[in-house]
């Protein structure tokens, strides 16, 4: 069994890279939003800030709630602990502490997405490059975990790795899932187009749109959506999915019992939503317990496994 520091170093520089690819997925989703909603409809900045969790930091530093600020904020802000280029930062420095561990090309391909955003980033703030700047962004994520997946070892540290990763991707589907839900209202035909493009927009960010059509072969609607993105064990996105991934390489790593438990206990709640009942109040009470849950493994892993 590897040493408790490099297991947990591993797992965060998962965490922190996957968190640096939703950020930049989800300024896109506004940018997205802006440009094809009516201007009545259109969802603010600010919104962007309360599904990080940050709400709180950016009152205290900014006034004002407007696209420039948000997105600064967001993206390259290193006194904002989530913002895009701080996580990337803190994959980076976890990275650096396991490069024994890791393969020399993510090592490389890390280091390169790093210097990608930090050299960019003063495009990313303008509004004219920020989807190209965003989409190179993500495409180096992704290349990094095709990189680790296809390169390292699959054993112990590899699963602390996909354990991590696939957390804060479950974690930030469930964010956005319930923004975007409390921005929409049901049976109403005049904002039904709205609704629409809200639930495709969020599709495409998390690059879900053609699996959707494919999986749920039906039109883009709010219950269908919610169920492919929370239910659809198959789509590598969804929460369930995430949740899988973290019990199957749980179950490969030694004294489980407690995490495996919490994980199993959000995957129930997970598998138990019928969407089609839940209104927006229900749908983000359900939300908080499910988000509560995913902590509640963060913690059982922590303590498990790099309290020593």
């Amino acid at each position: 069994m590897m040493l408790s520091r490099v297991a947990e170093s591993i797992y965060w520089m998962g965490r922190y890279a996957e968190r640096a690819e939703n950020t930049a997925r989800l300024v896109n989703l506004n940018m997205n939003l802006l440009l094809d909603m009516p201007k009545h409809a259109r969802p603010s900045w600010g919104n962007m800030v309360k599904i990080t969790g940050s709400n709180a930091l950016f009152r205290e530093r900014y006034s004002k709630d407007d696209e420039r600020t948000v997105v600064r904020f967001l993206l390259i802000d290193k006194n904002n602990p989530g913002s895009m280029l701080s996580s990337l930062t803190m994959a980076r420095e976890n990275a650096r502490t396991v490069r024994d561990i890791i393969p020399q090309t993510a090592w490389e391909s890390l280091n390169y997405l790093y210097n990608l955003a930090l050299e960019g980033a003063d495009r990313g703030v303008n509004r004219k490059n920020r989807h190209d700047y965003l989409e190179k962004v993500v495409r180096g994520a992704q290349t990094l975990n095709g990189l680790l997946a296809s390169t390292m070892l699959h054993d112990s540290a590899y699963s602390f790795l996909r354990m991590g990763r696939s957390l804060e991707r479950a974690d930030m589907t469930t964010r956005i899932i319930d923004e975007l839900s409390s921005e929409t209202v049901d049976d109403n035909p005049m904002v039904e187009a709205e609704n629409s493009l809200r639930w495709m927009g969020l599709l495409k960010t998390l690059s879900a749109y053609q699996m959707y059509r494919r999986e749920m072969e039906t039109a883009v609607a709010r219950d269908p959506v919610l169920e492919f993105l929370l239910q659809c064990s198959t789509f590598p996105r969804s929460v369930i999915h995430c949740l899988n991934v973290v019990e199957e390489c749980l179950e490969q790593l030694p004294r489980y019992d407690e995490p495996l438990a919490s994980n199993r206990s959000a995957a129930s709640l997970v598998r138990s939503v019928e969407v089609q009942n839940l209104d927006h109040q229900q749908l983000h009470a359900c939300i908080d317990d499910l988000q509560l849950a995913m902590v509640n493994i963060n913690r059982a892993i922590s303590t498990v496994y790099f309290s020593f």
